[in-house]
């Protein structure tokens, strides 16, 4: 049996911060790569379902009815959605907006750090469609 050297405590004290930091990156980068997909899928579905709507008031529901229900299926909530739909008309467009904070509160001496994440998705409102009703132009 070999006895450990001084040396070797010495290099395994010296690596063990790197080692650390090493996983706190590879962990901090998996989160906010995996919240981006997140975000990019709630605002792709919120700006997609406005712009098939029949209405403006409409558009402005299901969008934001459908963005809920995709960061619901992600098991998230983000901090903001909104939906434009002032340029709702056929030809025209719906644009949707939403932000998320990644959070590293439960990583030891990280529960101060976040990244804040902001997405937008714009979709064309098909201009060979029905026009709205009188009531919400």
């Amino acid at each position: 049996m070999r006895a450990y050297s001084g040396h070797s405590v010495l290099e395994l004290a010296g690596a063990l911060p790197v080692l650390v930091l090493l996983i706190y990156g590879v962990v901090g980068v998996q989160r906010v790569l995996e919240t981006r997909i997140e975000l990019s899928a709630v605002v792709r579905e919120a700006a997609r379902s406005g712009a098939q709507a029949p209405t403006p008031s409409e558009a402005l529901r299901a969008g934001k009815e459908r963005g809920r229900q995709v960061a619901e299926a992600y098991g998230t909530t983000p901090d903001y959605l909104t939906l434009d739909v002032r340029s709702f008309r056929p030809g025209g467009s719906v644009t949707a907006e939403a932000g998320y904070t990644v959070s590293f509160r439960d990583l030891p001496g990280l529960g101060w750090a976040g990244v804040e994440l902001h997405g937008s998705q714009t979709e064309p409102v098909e201009r060979y469609r029905s026009r709205p009703a009188a009531a919400d132009q």
